[in-house]
């Protein structure tokens, strides 16, 4: 017997809130703090790549011990989720913060002095 759609929704929120539950113990092992908890993107992307590793084995072990469709639904979304923002963050150009001191002895003396 299938639960009705508003049990099932239910069950997946609670398991999306348990999987939450474990990246946030994982990061408090990373001692990622502030900003970089504000959301799970934000704290899956401040995970350096050990505990990345942890996210995803946690979570894959997860679907070795239920055959609850509602947390494979939910294991699934996590791990998803987690991939693409790591490509993303793996994809995206370094961005310069300001001069470096060679480019800014480099400059014209007109450029210098804006910078300054």
């Amino acid at each position: 017997m299938e639960n009705p759609p508003d049990n099932r929704s239910s069950h997946l929120a609670f398991h999306l809130g348990d999987l939450h539950a474990v990246i946030d113990q994982i990061a408090d092992g990373a001692e990622i703090k502030g900003s970089q908890r504000s959301s799970i993107e934000a704290t899956l992307l401040a995970l350096p790549s050990f505990y990345r590793r942890r996210v995803v084995l946690a979570l894959q072990s997860r679907k070795a011990f239920t055959t609850d469709p509602e947390l494979q639904t939910a294991r699934t979304i996590l791990l998803e989720q987690a991939a693409k923002l790591w490509a993303q963050a793996e994809a995206a150009p370094v961005q310069p913060i300001g001069l470096s001191l060679s480019l800014a002895s480099d400059l014209p003396v007109a450029a210098k002095a804006s910078t300054t």
